[in-house]
Order: C-alpha cells, then sequence, then structure tokens
C-alpha cells in the first residue's frame, strides 16, 4: 500500500461510468488517474489504514462493509468536490501494487483541493 499526493490540472473526466475517473497532468508532465466514482472499486483506502484491521471485527462480512462505507466516503467527496476540466487541484490518496507498477497506477481519493 503507498499513499501519494498528485498535484496538477484536470485533463479528462467520465462522468457517464458508475466507475467514473478524471485525468490529472501532474506537475511531471505524466498523465494520473484518479478514481471519481461514484463506485470506487478496490480495497486500497480500507487496507492503507492503519488504525483498524481484519482483528477488529469479528466475521468478515463487517469487515467487508467497512471497506465499503470508506470506499463510500471517497465517493462522497469527490462529488460534494465536483471537479471539472481545467481545475488546478490537489489529491491524496493511495494505491496498491505487489510489484514496481509498469504504468501509473490507478489512485483511490482520501482527499482534494483546489490549488
Amino acid at each position: 500500500m503507498f499513499s501519494v499526493t498528485v498535484r496538477g490540472e484536470i485533463t479528462a473526466l467520465n462522468t457517464t461510468s458508475r466507475s467514473g475517473k478524471m485525468k490529472i497532468r501532474d506537475e511531471s508532465g505524466d498523465t494520473v488517474t484518479i478514481q471519481t466514482g461514484p463506485i470506487i472499486r478496490g480495497t486500497a483506502l480500507r487496507d492503507a489504514y492503519k488504525g483498524a484491521g481484519y482483528q477488529d471485527f469479528n466475521d468478515q462480512v463487517l469487515f467487508g462493509d467497512y471497506g465499503k462505507a470508506i470506499n463510500q466516503q471517497a465517493s462522497s467527496l469527490m462529488q460534494k468536490f465536483k471537479p471539472a476540466v481545467g481545475d488546478k487541484v490537489t489529491v491524496i490518496g493511495v494505491f496498491s501494487s505487489w510489484d514496481i507498477p509498469q504504468s501509473l497506477p490507478d489512485i483511490t481519493p482520501a482527499a482534494i483541493s483546489r490549488q
């Protein structure tokens, strides 16, 4: 699990897919993909949070519900923010990888602000 900060300009925004994403051209000129929802895929936020783990839940279903709730918070954060192409933003987020990624991974947002 890795935490990252991405600063740059939103160059594309997909709001038609339920698994919406936006593209940010970061300060280095690379394009980074950020999940916007309303469906946030994966468990990166749940797994990155060090305040609670599987051992804190008495069954697997509750742990799964916990992960869904965290993803819903990320989705709500992005919906309230209302990103738009051309916005200059800072996104703090996470991604998971077992090896060094061959391409830039999709980032799951934990916070977003305008620059």
